[in-house]
């Protein structure tokens, strides 16, 4: 099926075994073979099958949101793989300087931050770009039980740093 110009991320889908249910099918025992497609029509989740014969379904962003993954608390020299997720959650109880890995041209990632026990810097590993004409100066610091969401998007090798608000209180 072509794409039609005015819609949005829409997206071909080859598979034609779709299952549909009421819950993620790894913890409700959904079984399919590789390719089979499980839509969650309570949450509007979308899962592929990536082992027959088991419930290995792997949530994909394509069309509704994947919750975010935890990383818990973080402190120091923190690493976020892309493979890993696109959004995700950490509590900072220390300072933190952020490197990222992985990941396409044009992906995107993005952090929510909460300092925890008192207030926290972010930083940025040196091989995350920021933008030179940029009111943002680092390390930043994120007040004790405020959050910082921090996006990130990727272009060739190379992460940028493309929008950060902090003081949410979460």
């Amino acid at each position: 099926m072509p794409a039609l110009p005015q819609v949005v991320n829409q997206q071909t889908i080859s598979y034609q075994n779709i299952r549909v249910g009421d819950g993620n099918p790894n913890t409700i025992g959904q079984y399919g073979e590789p390719g089979w497609i499980y839509q969650d029509w309570t949450g509007g989740e979308l899962y592929v099958c990536t082992a027959a014969g088991t419930s290995s379904w792997t949530a994909t962003s394509g069309g509704s949101p994947v919750a975010p993954v935890s990383l818990g608390n973080v402190t120091g020299a923190t690493s976020i793989s892309r493979a890993a997720g696109e959004r995700f959650n950490a509590t900072a109880t220390g300072n933190v300087t952020l490197t990222l890995t992985g990941g396409s041209d044009y992906d995107e990632l993005n952090l929510w931050l909460i300092a925890s026990g008192a207030d926290r810097t972010l930083d940025l590993n040196a091989v995350l770009q920021k933008p030179s004409d940029s009111a943002i100066s680092f390390p930043v610091t994120i007040t004790s039980g405020k959050g910082c969401r921090v996006k990130f998007e990727k272009h060739g090798s190379t992460w940028m740093l493309v929008s950060l608000v902090k003081s949410y209180t979460l």
